[in-house]
């Protein structure tokens, strides 16, 4: 996963039964339960090597992988200068949301 200027990479999993194992920058998390979720925060996150193992004849889980980018971005730009100058970020102020699908397939 290469997200150069993301802010958070998460992967979300539906039907992570048949992941048995995963591999990420080189480290093996335990896996306890269905993988449902990896996420990770931050600069140090924007890169990284993710390796599911799958158990043979398992149907295939489907993953989304999703990129959050804080600030609104450039497209934003009337609508950010159209705020007053006393607006005020509430919660996590203004974010960009990414989400794809990853296809999943036999070698």
């Amino acid at each position: 996963m290469a997200a150069p200027l993301a802010d958070r990479q998460e992967l979300r999993i539906k039907n992570g039964g048949a992941v048995k194992g995963i591999l990420v920058n080189g480290a093996r998390p335990k896996v306890v339960g269905p993988l449902s979720y990896i996420g990770c925060s931050g600069r140090a996150c924007r890169t990284r090597d993710v390796t599911l193992f799958l158990t043979r004849d398992a149907p295939l889980p489907e993953i989304t992988w999703q990129r959050t980018y804080y600030g609104a971005g450039s497209a934003a730009d009337r609508i950010i200068a159209a705020r007053p100058d006393t607006a005020q970020p509430v919660h996590s102020g203004d974010q960009r949301i990414l989400i794809r699908a990853v296809k999943l397939g036999s070698p």
